[in-house]
């Protein structure tokens, strides 16, 4: 903020306005008609040049000094000398010379002020008070601007986690599509961005491979054609819920963008058919490197590989928890099997936040020797227990082994019984032959 009134008819003292004014960054009341004492406030912030041209100001060095100005004040300037004001403070005219030139015009004329001299008096005046209102109420709409701008922001990101923490918390519930949608738009894919877009009847049309079935439905393979390739998830045993609360779910999950997270571009909502497009992911998952083909010639994930893919299943796993720290709104499935690879073999971790649609019971269940020890009881889906989920991960990773096989017993077989991998591992440090579990042949 700036206030600059030089060169004009000012008179009377300079307020102290120092403390109201903050944000003040330059002042200049040079070569008007001011009076008395120069606040300290403002002869420190601004200097004396702010307040030059002004004979009797006085105030803190270089300034005159106020007693001496008392002392010895000159007589109040006539409204003839109030005229001459210059521009320059260097050109201001001698004591000497001012008195002589007021003793010439004594011989003249002794009237009053004229009336142009009296109006541009008070306009001058006027127009000074309009500047000094105007800087000062901008001064505060700037910071009512501000104030309600971050208001905005903070009521902004609190909506956004309301949204979040609402659809997290919705397992069940709803039902039933009377959300007044239209027929037309029942029928139409929703996409996430710009990117190639399809119909409906163009996913029909396309030719499908069976890819697999999961607990949260089956993955196919849809070529289109126009040659582009995406997989298409049916989602079974959702829970019910209205349309629009699946919508505000689906944007929940679909605005997530990380490398390492498997890309949901799109979605169909009707009450007897829910489909989820994503981006295909060609070269399989760590499940099916891990545990596939264990057949005689089968060649063992190498190290490089195998760590290589642990970490970037833990970057997006990061990222989801990043993104929703507020709502701690967890992954809800992490297992090998949801960790796939892209073309260049980069881990991308998939299903994020589906298991959320079904009922939490059968969420948890579903997880099996991924489970975290508490949701045996609590039910619940959480970050803390994704994190578990994910120590499972790294354990298979390590030895090879998937969480539903038993260690060999005595007799050399396997029981086929689940077992708890942690256990397990626990039990081969304890009888200290852990590098034979870490061999990647095993």
């Amino acid at each position: 903020m700036t206030i600059r009134l030089q060169d004009n008819v000012l008179n009377g003292q300079v307020p102290d306005f120092a403390a109201q004014l903050p944000d003040l960054k330059e002042l200049n009341f040079s070569n008007n008609l001011l009076t008395g004492k120069v606040p300290d406030g403002l002869l420190k912030r601004f200097g004396d040049k702010s307040f030059a041209g002004n004979a009797a100001l006085c105030g803190s060095s270089p300034l005159p000094d106020c007693s001496l100005t008392r002392n010895s004040s000159p007589p109040p300037p006539t409204a003839s000398a109030q005229t001459v004001v210059p521009s320059n403070p260097s050109s201001l005219p001698t004591t000497a010379t001012a008195t002589s030139a007021l003793n010439q015009r004594k011989g003249g004329s002794h009237k009053g002020l004229g009336t142009g001299a009296i109006v541009a008096i008070v306009l001058g005046n006027v127009v000074a008070l309009l500047v000094v209102v105007s800087f000062v109420v901008a001064y505060y709409c700037g910071r009512y601007v501000e104030h309600s701008e971050a208001n905005s922001k903070a009521g902004s990101d609190k909506g956004r986690n309301s949204r979040e923490n609402k659809v997290y918390s919705s397992h069940g519930g709803g039902g039933g599509d009377s959300d007044g949608t239209s027929a037309s738009d029942r029928s139409k894919l929703v996409f996430f961005d710009k990117r190639t877009q399809f119909e409906l009847e163009d996913l029909l049309r396309a030719s499908a491979e069976m890819l697999g079935k999961g607990n949260l439905g089956t993955v196919y393979k849809a070529v289109l054609e126009d040659g582009c390739t995406v997989a298409v998830k049916r989602l079974k045993d959702a829970n019910p819920c209205a349309r629009r609360e699946f919508e505000q779910y689906m944007d929940v999950i679909g605005k997530l963008r990380h490398p390492n997270i498997a890309r949901l571009r799109a979605y169909y909502y009707a009450k007897e058919e829910k489909l989820l497009v994503y981006d295909y992911l060609p070269n399989g998952s760590l499940h099916s490197l891990l545990h596939g083909n264990r057949g005689p010639g089968r060649v063992p994930l190498d190290w490089t590989t195998r760590i290589s893919l642990a970490l970037g299943a833990a970057r997006g796993l990061a990222q989801i928890h990043e993104e929703y720290n507020m709502s701690k709104m967890p992954h809800g499935n992490v297992k090998s099997s949801n960790v796939l690879l892209d073309k260049n073999g980069v881990a991308c971790i998939s299903d994020f936040g589906l298991a959320l649609l079904l009922n939490p019971i059968h969420a948890t269940a579903r997880l099996g020797g991924y489970r975290a020890p508490e949701q045996v009881e609590s039910k619940k889906l959480s970050q803390k227990a994704d994190v578990y989920s994910f120590g499972v991960l790294l354990l298979e990773v390590l030895t090879g082994r998937a969480p539903s096989l038993c260690p060999p017993n005595q007799s050399g077989h396997e029981d086929d019984m689940g077992m708890d991998l942690p256990k397990w591992v626990r039990s081969v440090v304890r009888d200290e032959w852990t590098a034979e579990c870490l061999i990647p042949s095993c």
